[in-house]
Formats: C-alpha cells, sequence, structure tokens
C-alpha cells in the first residue's frame, strides 16, 4: 500500500503526512487493511478549513483538535 501511494502523485500529500507520522512503514506491512486516503485537493481543503478554523479562533471537535496542535511553520511545510 505504500508503494503505491508514493507512486501517485494525487497522493502526495497524504503520502507526506503519513511519512511524517512515521506510519509508513505500517502501511508496508504485510497483512489486509483498507485506507481510502483523500487525493491532494482534499488535504488542501482540509487544511485549509483548519487554517480558517485557526485564524478566526473558532472550536470544536476534531477542528478544535486539529487547530490547537498545528503550527503556521507545520502547515507551511506541508505545501513545500
Amino acid at each position: 500500500m505504500s508503494d503505491y501511494l508514493k507512486s501517485r502523485e494525487d497522493f502526495s500529500l497524504f503520502a507526506r503526512i503519513v511519512e511524517r507520522a512515521g506510519e509508513m512503514d505500517f502501511l508496508a506491512s504485510r497483512g489486509g487493511r483498507t485506507l481510502f486516503p483523500p487525493v491532494n485537493a482534499g488535504v488542501e481543503d482540509f487544511f485549509e478549513g483548519v487554517w480558517l478554523c485557526f485564524r478566526r479562533g473558532h472550536s470544536g471537535g476534531l477542528l478544535r483538535y486539529a487547530c490547537e496542535s498545528l503550527h503556521d511553520r507545520q502547515l507551511d511545510s506541508l505545501y513545500v
């Protein structure tokens, strides 16, 4: 599964997130699993929403956690 993610440009942002989280080896391991990875546009939309949430001071559920956990440099580094 990791080879597939790494070889497809449309999943490159998700692959980078998985890599930075240190979980690519898990996806490379043997065993049955199902993964529905988001395409790059989905990752960008998610982080755009998180960024807007953070900038506007909104909080609630997953977005609140994400807003509290991410910093400008972390968001910017996804697009480098």
